[in-house]
This record gives C-alpha cells, sequence and structure tokens, in this order.
C-alpha cells in the first residue's frame, strides 16, 4: 500500500456540517472528498453499460466502486506548509495562565496526564483543534469560521437561519491510502483541478483547488506529518490520527480497543488499559441517493490517546504493520488510522502558532494591554453595529433603494455581494444583472451600481453622519485601519442588510396574504 497527500485551498467559504447541521465541521470529510474524486473521474454525468462509449469507463468505474483498499482520510488544516494534526487531548495546563496565553505569551513546562498529576487550577488543554508539533514545541491553532444568514424555501416559517461555514483562503491536505495504480488514477483526475466540497455548491460555497500531488512509502508519509519517528516506551500509548469506530465480537461499539485484539496483534502478551483520555461522538450521514439518512455510530475522535501496559518486546515491524492496517470498522471512509508512541507527545511548551501573514500585518507595537485593544475593537464594532442598523432605516423610508425581486434571487445577489473584494465584485453570468430590472440603488440599475461600486460607497454610508474621528481620539497611536473597516466593506454591510430587510419584508407580506 502506498501514500499520497492531496493538498487543497478552499477558494470558496465551506460547509461541511453533519447530516444538516447548521454548525460546520472542523475537518473535510474523506467521503466528501471521494465523492469528488468519482465526480471528476465520471465527467459529472451517469455512465451506462450499453453505452458503446461509456462500456470501458463503466467497468472501471464499477471496479472503483467495489474498491475496499482505497481510503480517504479527512482532510486537516495546513498553515507555511506545515501539516496540522488533531490536538492530542492530554495536556493540561493552569487555568490562569491559559486566560492570558496569546502569541507573544507561550506557556512553559506544560503537563501531560500520562506523566503528571491534576492539581488545583488545572484543566484539559482541548479548545484547540490542530497542532504542529517540533523541537518538544506544541504550536496550537483552530480553523478561521463564518456565520452567515441563510434563507430555504422548504419552510413556511422561520425560513431564515444562521449558518457557519469554514472562512475560505485556508489551506489543508488529505491522506488517500490505496495500490500505486489506484492513487495514481486518483492523481489522474485530481491534481491541479478545481473541485466543489461541502454543502450550498455553486452558490458561492464550496470551491476547492488542488495542488501538486505526490505518492509516497508510510515512513516518508509520517516523516511528513510528524517530523519524528516513533520513542521508545515502557507503557503502550495509541494516539487515534482519524476518528474510529471499534466493536466488539458481539457487535456492540465500545469506547476502547479490545487488549486482546491489541495482545494478537503485536504479539505481547498481559496487555492492560491503564489510562485513557478520550472522547465520544457520534457521527452520522446521508445518502444523496437514498435520500435518507444513515445509521447513527459512536465513534472515538480524533486527538484521542491510550495508554495499555503490557509483557513482552514490542517489535517494529508489528507497530508498522498495525500502524498501516490501522483498527476498527468504516476504514474505507478513512476511519481508523492510529500511531503507537509518537515522539510528538514528548513536548513542554505551548506556543500559539503565528503564520507568516500575521506577521506582515501591522501590530500594535504602543499599546501593551492586550485586553484594553479588544475592548476598543469591541466599542467600536459596537458603534458600527447601531451605524449601519440606523442607514438601512433611513435609506428605506428615504424612497431611493428599490427593490422588488423575490428572495431566491437576493439570495444570488448576496453570494456576489459577500465575494466582493478591494473594492471589486465579481459574477460569471453579467447577463443575470440585467435581467434584475426590479432593483435600482440611488436610480441606478444593479449592474451600474457594482461595476462602479466607489461611487455608491458615500452615498450608502453618508460619511457626514459616520464621524470616525470621535473614536480614533481614545488612541492617537492606533492607525486608523487596524480598529475601522474600510469605506468599501462599511458599505458592503449596509447593502445585505437592505437586502436582509427584503427578505423580511417578503415573509410578512407572504404571511398576511395567508
Amino acid at each position: 500500500m502506498k501514500y499520497m497527500i492531496i493538498n487543497m485551498k478552499a477558494l470558496e467559504p465551506l460547509k461541511i456540517t453533519d447530516n444538516g447541521l447548521e454548525d460546520t465541521l472542523k475537518t473535510i470529510s474523506g467521503t466528501m472528498i471521494k465523492g469528488a474524486f468519482f465526480k471528476e473521474f465520471t465527467g459529472g454525468k451517469i455512465l451506462k453499460e450499453e453505452n458503446e462509449k461509456d462500456k470501458e469507463k463503466f467497468k472501471e468505474f464499477q471496479k472503483l466502486l467495489k474498491e475496499k483498499n482505497l481510503y480517504f482520510y479527512d482532510g486537516y488544516l495546513k498553515k507555511d506548509g506545515n501539516y496540522f494534526v488533531p490536538s492530542p487531548l492530554c495536556f493540561i495546563v493552569n487555568k490562569h495562565k491559559l486566560k492570558n496565553f496569546s502569541e507573544d505569551e507561550p506557556i512553559e513546562n506544560i503537563k501531560n496526564v500520562f506523566k503528571d498529576e491534576f492539581i488545583e487550577g488545572d484543566v484539559n488543554l482541548d479548545k484547540f483543534e490542530y497542532c504542529f508539533i517540533n523541537d518538544k514545541q506544541m504550536n496550537v491553532t483552530s480553523i478561521d469560521i463564518r456565520e452567515n444568514i441563510h434563507i430555504t424555501k422548504k419552510m413556511k416559517e422561520g425560513n431564515i437561519f444562521r449558518y457557519q461555514a469554514i472562512e475560505k483562503g485556508q489551506e489543508f491536505y488529505s491522506v488517500v491510502k490505496g495500490s500505486e495504480n489506484r492513487l495514481k488514477k486518483v492523481k489522474e483526475y485530481l491534481e491541479n483541478k478545481e473541485i466543489y466540497l461541502g454543502g450550498s455548491k455553486g452558490t458561492g460555497y464550496g470551491k476547492v483547488k488542488i495542488g501538486e500531488l505526490e505518492i509516497k512509502d508510510f515512513s516518508k508519509l509520517k516523516e511528513k506529518i510528524f517530523k519524528s519517528e516513533e520513542k521508545e516506551e515502557k507503557k503502550l500509548r495509541i494516539y487515534f490520527y482519524t476518528k474510529t469506530v471499534i466493536k466488539d465480537e458481539f457487535g456492540n461499539t465500545t469506547s476502547t480497543i479490545p487488549t486482546e485484539y491489541l495482545s494478537k496483534k503485536l504479539d505481547i502478551s498481559n496487555v492492560k488499559l491503564e489510562k485513557q483520555i478520550a472522547k465520544i461522538f457520534n457521527i452520522s450521514g446521508y445518502n444523496n441517493t437514498w435520500k435518507i439518512a444513515l445509521p447513527k455510530e459512536t465513534a472515538i475522535k480524533e486527538g484521542s490517546i491510550m495508554e495499555f501496559s503490557y509483557y513482552g518486546e514490542l517489535k517494529q515491524e508489528k507497530i508498522d504493520e498495525l500502524e498501516k492496517n490501522g483498527i476498527g470498522y468504516m476504514k474505507d471512509r478513512g476511519f481508523g488510522q492510529i500511531f503507537i508512541n509518537p515522539n510528538f507527545l514528548d513536548v513542554n511548551k505551548l506556543v500559539k502558532y503565528k503564520s507568516k501573514k500575521n506577521e506582515e500585518k501591522s501590530k500594535y507595537e504602543k499599546i501593551e494591554d492586550e485586553n484594553y485593544k479588544n475592548i476598543l475593537k469591541n466599542i467600536i464594532r459596537g458603534k458600527e453595529k447601531r451605524f449601519i442598523d440606523r442607514r438601512v432605516i433611513d435609506l428605506q423610508k428615504s424612497g431611493k433603494i428599490r427593490i422588488n425581486i423575490l428572495n431566491n434571487q437576493i439570495q444570488n445577489v448576496l453570494s456576489i455581494i459577500e465575494n466582493g473584494k478591494n473594492g471589486n465584485f465579481q459574477f460569471e453570468d453579467k447577463s443575470y444583472l440585467e435581467d434584475l430590472k426590479q432593483v435600482s440603488l440611488f436610480g441606478e440599475k444593479l449592474k451600474e451600481s457594482f461595476s462602479k461600486f466607489s461611487d455608491l460607497e458615500g452615498k450608502l454610508i453618508g460619511k457626514e453622519e459616520y464621524k470616525r474621528k470621535e473614536l480614533k481620539k481614545m488612541e492617537e497611536k492606533i492607525k486608523e485601519d487596524e480598529l475601522f473597516r474600510s469605506d468599501f466593506e462599511l458599505a458592503k454591510e449596509i447593502l445585505k442588510n437592505l437586502f436582509y430587510y427584503k427578505i423580511r419584508s417578503n415573509k410578512e407580506v407572504k404571511k398576511d396574504g395567508e
């Protein structure tokens, strides 16, 4: 078996949810990536055996569908060329130190539950989803998430709801395991391609760019991701790299690895579970073909760790064999990948990862108090929100804004507004905007308004009413662009809220008509 790393970049926000839930997952489902590969392979069409042109490809596709040894793992975060892994759940820190934890204030001498005792004031370090560990230093980070308001026409009541999405611009990686021939086939159809993942595809969500793909053997894969080999230990510690479903001999789900199984696979005896730090959660899915929810399963969360004592000698070839094969059920969905006694668990310093992009940004060099800086920004955000609400009401009363379109059309316009950047809006079908004749902003059609948005900014904001300098006096040393949104971003928020106002109006009119 060989391995291949798929490098991905989110060109649009990603909705990766579990069975339609509002909150996004913090990983990219391996089954979604596998589905995208099948779509590229078939060209997005249904292959028919009786069709002479599809005959050979249909046979190959049937083989791929039945292939049991082609595994797509969940996609994890990647930053500045570093491959992040699910944060091990075994570390503990003092809660007071954690409150002051920042990019400029790391925490020294963090504890490990397998070596150290809990004392008063200690808490589990589980608030950061990902980490990159090197030279006994644990660099932690989280995925950037955005929240939006969306509309559904499937419900008569409550059709406006909140939705989370993974912010665009972030990089991820996934691992695919299979025979070299199968991996070459995946490489052929995915390398340097643009694919769609997750929900609301084609409406401003889901576009992902696949980069270069490289096939590796198992040892090279571990070196690439973990930067280290296993460490010799008297204990057997197992780290869950992916979520894992384990069942006993009777088919019942269990929250630990059966000791008899480890004895057999590792050729050791007297295996005993000493301690574990694990999270258990329910997983589900959805079959798009049959339009039904898949049965729920109980899984061990990625990042969990179990420690066993044993009698005998751990042989490297046995360790490699168990790691390569994985454990548990649903391995075809990327479940069950473990690593044994990884050296990266031996860390003593906690650092909040500082990306290269953040280092290039302007810094608050003259402000030492981080709390004061955050308070000041919150005050300004509150002032901006109150201003936006007031401007939306005033503009509606002025009669200078005309929006007489349906909610589904409004949603398409909102996607265009949301993706506006650096004073410009991009849309593939310009004729679509020309058809929206029932929308005008200050006497201009929507298409003209978007093409010369700089002229519209001042009218939307009403600059004479928005006096930013009043709050600027609170701290003369801070650059204005570090505290305030640009005119473009502020005007975007006003325009979005004008369309949201229309959605609510449409809903109220419909309700009165009933």
